[in-house]
């Protein structure tokens, strides 16, 4: 769920990506802050989830939590990159095909 609803947020707000990965940005004065807010608080939810799944046993993996979260968010940056560029490109495709058309 918690992965369902930052997609369903980047997909209505795609310039929430670009703020929170784009490195240029991180330049300005105050980004960095925001940023390691959203990252810290996306992390300590995950591993709170990562670890009552593990205490349940609904979770059999031995990997250490802070690994998995790494791994996971990670991902799911990549993921939500890829996401961005691919809506870019159908949507450069779609306006090159209108101008020829």
């Amino acid at each position: 769920m918690l992965f369902l609803q930052l997609h369903q947020l980047f997909k209505q707000k795609p310039y929430y990506l670009t703020v929170i990965f784009d490195k240029e940005l991180r330049h300005y004065s105050g980004v960095n802050q925001i940023i390691f807010r959203i990252k810290d608080m996306a992390e300590k939810h995950l591993t709170k989830l990562i670890d009552i799944g593990k205490a349940q046993k609904v979770f059999k993996v031995s990997a250490e939590t802070d690994i998995l979260v790494k791994l996971i968010l990670g991902s799911f940056q990549n993921l939500m990159n890829n996401i961005q560029l691919t809506d870019k490109m159908v949507n450069d495709l779609t306006r090159k095909q209108l101008i020829t058309d």
